[in-house]
C-alpha cells in the first residue's frame, strides 16, 4: 500500500505540475498504524512508544555521539555490515 501522496508526487516529478491531495484523517491514521497493528496481531503484545526507534529495525534510533545526538537507521544485514565497517567494527 502506498501513501496517498505517492501518486501526485510521482506525477509532479514527471510533469512539473502539482495535484490536489485529499486524505482522510482516519485513513491516514490506519496507514501509519499498520505496522503497530501487525506487531500486536503477530505477538499478542501491546504496543509501546518506541520514541525515535523502530520495533522491527535495529539499529534504528538516536545515539549520543561526542558532540551531539546522531540518528542511525540500518535496514538490512548488508547495510549493517557496511555500517560496521565504517565504524571500524566490521
Amino acid at each position: 500500500m502506498a501513501p496517498p501522496s505517492a501518486t501526485p508526487t510521482a506525477a509532479r516529478s514527471r510533469t512539473g505540475r502539482g495535484q490536489k491531495v485529499e486524505a482522510s484523517l482516519f485513513g491516514t491514521g490506519l496507514y501509519l498504524l499498520a505496522n503497530v497493528a501487525m506487531n500486536h496481531l503477530a505477538s499478542g503484545r501491546d504496543a509501546h512508544r518506541p520514541g525515535n526507534g523502530h520495533p522491527n529495525i535495529v539499529p534504528y534510533t538516536t545515539y549520543p555521539a561526542a558532540d551531539a545526538m546522531t540518528a542511525v537507521a540500518v535496514g538490512n544485514d548488508a547495510q549493517f555490515a557496511k555500517f560496521a565497517d565504517l565504524l571500524g567494527e566490521g
